[in-house]
């Protein structure tokens, strides 16, 4: 049985723009500026990622670059992807950019996203996430897209899981060398208080 996925859900619920190639039947309601019933070919109009993607199969319609992904957001990227709010654009950048990839067969897009991802901002977000799990890091956090914040939290919990584990090993061996020096103090003055004799 599969298990639905919030997140995928919601990335294809983000709305890309399409050129439609043939004449949509009964869909004229796509174009809020259309008042026919069917939609004419050519027409330009933003739809859910989900049924652009329908769209694409049946080659009814041909992808159009959102911005963010185009030409001048490349050169951004390549300049330096950590000082880029990737969430102003859209809070599912990653995966929404990774389905348009695939689906647009553009090697360049899916090269640029992984720059994106990797080098500096991945060090940084790293950094925050394995560092910082008891500081307030709000004002990080929130410029983080969705794929990034959930690293970011389970990177912060596991930090929060080996800090409390640290005490708590700590704890036990205090415990354990009390339990220890009791036991040599037992043997050597016995239990009544009175000292054993020792052989040195």
């Amino acid at each position: 049985m599969s298990h639905l996925n919030i997140d995928e859900l919601l990335s294809e619920e983000e709305r890309i723009p399409v050129k439609f190639l043939v004449e949509g039947q009964s869909i004229g309601h796509l174009d809020a500026n259309n008042e026919s019933i069917d939609l004419p070919a050519q027409s330009r109009v933003e739809i859910p990622l989900w049924l652009s993607l329908g769209f694409l199969k049946k080659d009814m319609v041909k992808f159009e670059l959102p911005k963010h992904f185009q030409k001048k957001m490349r050169d951004e990227i390549i300049a330096g992807a950590a000082n880029i709010n990737l969430k102003e654009f859209s809070f599912y950048f990653f995966e929404v950019g990774l389905k348009m990839a695939e689906s647009m067969e553009d090697p360049d897009l899916r090269k640029h996203l992984l720059k994106a991802f990797a080098g500096d901002r991945f060090r940084d977000l790293m950094v925050h996430s394995l560092s910082s799990w008891n500081d307030e890091v709000s004002d990080y956090a929130q410029n983080l897209t969705n794929l990034e914040s959930k690293i970011f939290k389970e990177g912060k919990q596991t930090s929060r899981d080996l800090h409390d584990w640290r005490i708590k090993r700590a704890s036990l061996l205090r415990a354990s060398n009390m339990v220890g020096s009791q036991r040599l103090a037992s043997a050597t003055f016995g239990g009544n208080g009175s000292v054993k004799s020792a052989k040195f």
